[in-house]
C-alpha cells in the first residue's frame, strides 16, 4: 500500500472542512430561507482552503505540497479559533458579519501573502497542472 502523500491529506482535508462548514449552517439554521442564504456564503467561506489544497496539488515538489497543506490546517484551525470565540467567548449581534465576512477577508489575505512569499522563493506550479 502506497504512503498517503500530502496531496491527498490536502484534498480531504479540504472536502472535510466544506462539508463541516455547511453541516454547521444546515443544523444552525432557523428555517430554510436561513440555509439558502448562509449556502450562498459557503464558496466566499472554504474559498481560501479549497485554494491551499489546489496549490498543494499543483505543487511541483513535496516540499511545496507539505508548505500548502501547513497553511490549509493554519487557515482550518484559524476558522475554527475565530468562531468559537465569536460563539462562546465574545458573543455579540454583529458577530455574523465577523464571521461570514472578516474572517474569511482576512484568510484569504494570508492566503495570498504566503502564495507571494512562496513564490519569491521559488515554488511554481507544475506544468501539466497548468495544461489541463
Amino acid at each position: 500500500m502506497a504512503a498517503v502523500g500530502p496531496v491527498r491529506i490536502a484534498k480531504w482535508l479540504g472536502l472535510a472542512y466544506a462539508a463541516g462548514i455547511a453541516t454547521f449552517f444546515i443544523v444552525g439554521a432557523d428555517g430554510a430561507d436561513v440555509v439558502f442564504y448562509d449556502l450562498l456564503f459557503l464558496p466566499w467561506l472554504v474559498g481560501p482552503v479549497l485554494a491551499a489544497a489546489v496549490c498543494a496539488k499543483a505543487s511541483r515538489t513535496r516540499l511545496g505540497a507539505w508548505l500548502f497543506l501547513g497553511l490549509e490546517a493554519a487557515l482550518i484551525a484559524s476558522t475554527g479559533a475565530g468562531w468559537f470565540y465569536l460563539i462562546e467567548i465574545e458573543p455579540h449581534s454583529t458577530n455574523g458579519v465577523a464571521m461570514l465576512v472578516s474572517l474569511p477577508l482576512a484568510q484569504y489575505a494570508a492566503a495570498a501573502l504566503f502564495f507571494t512569499i512562496v513564490s519569491i522563493f521559488g515554488w511554481r506550479a507544475r506544468r501539466e497542472f497548468l495544461e489541463a
